[in-house]
């Protein structure tokens, strides 16, 4: 099994459990509550209440509703996550080379687990649980399901997260929706106008010593080829 997964040894069920589609899961309780997300195209789901509302305590859990994440195949959505990289894309299937680097940067936020604004978590393939492809799970899209479905969720399981995982999973949730609400700058317009010029004057330099000096890429190229030294003749920029 992959370093990144651990068995459950548990009766109960636990935040971050992978629950595989099995028939009583798929075509008994989501076909009849959530036909939507009875689709194949879902490959496995995981379980997002946190794991103190899943303790069974006198034959039920605290929990009302337990509620979990649908997983998907990785080369499924990336179509529509890499055209979240809007200056980069251009219509269709096509991008700016320059948005390369966004790709990548996107990609690795995802695999490091520290995609938060899309609520993204990596799943590396293991045939042990049964998740052939890379996969993420899909944290804002979330099924709740009764508590009387407790033994459906139990028999699906396949497999949980080590702790470590198992904590950073509860980390994302939480930024998803534990954060605390506060005011945008955009909110009050005076406010706006003194932030944005703050943020120009700390981009421009124009109150910073030695601040930064921005060259287009040919500019940079033409001053090396010159023999400026940057290090040395920064002044002369």
């Amino acid at each position: 099994m992959h370093w990144t997964y651990a068995a459950s040894e548990a009766d109960d069920l636990a935040q971050g459990d992978i629950l595989l589609p099995t028939a009583a899961l798929r075509d008994g309780v989501l076909r009849e509550v959530h036909p939507y997300f009875a689709n194949p195209k879902y490959l496995a789901f995981m379980v997002t209440t946190q794991s103190c509302d899943l303790v069974m305590r006198q034959g039920k859990p605290s929990a009302n509703h337990i509620s979990i994440a649908p997983v998907r195949s990785l080369k499924a959505v990336w179509p529509q996550l890499a055209k979240t990289l809007r200056r980069s894309h251009l219509g269709g299937r096509f991008f700016d080379k320059k948005g390369k680097a966004q790709a990548r940067d996107l990609l690795n936020r995802i695999v490091d687990q520290n995609e938060t604004s899309m609520g993204l978590f990596y799943l590396h393939p293991d045939g042990d649980i049964g998740i052939g492809d890379p996969s993420v799970a899909k944290l804002r899209l979330s099924v709740a399901l009764r508590s009387q479905h407790y033994d459906v969720l139990v028999a699906a399981r396949k497999a949980s997260l080590t702790p470590e995982f198992r904590a950073k999973f509860g980390w994302l949730l939480g930024n998803l929706y534990s954060r605390a609400a506060s005011r945008d700058w955009d909110d009050n317009k005076a406010d706006k106008q003194t932030i944005d010029e703050t943020k120009k004057q700390f981009v421009e330099g124009s109150f910073i010593d030695e601040a930064p000096v921005w060259l287009e890429s040919h500019e940079a190229k033409a001053a090396k080829k010159a023999g400026l030294d940057f290090e040395r003749d920064v002044e002369a920029v």
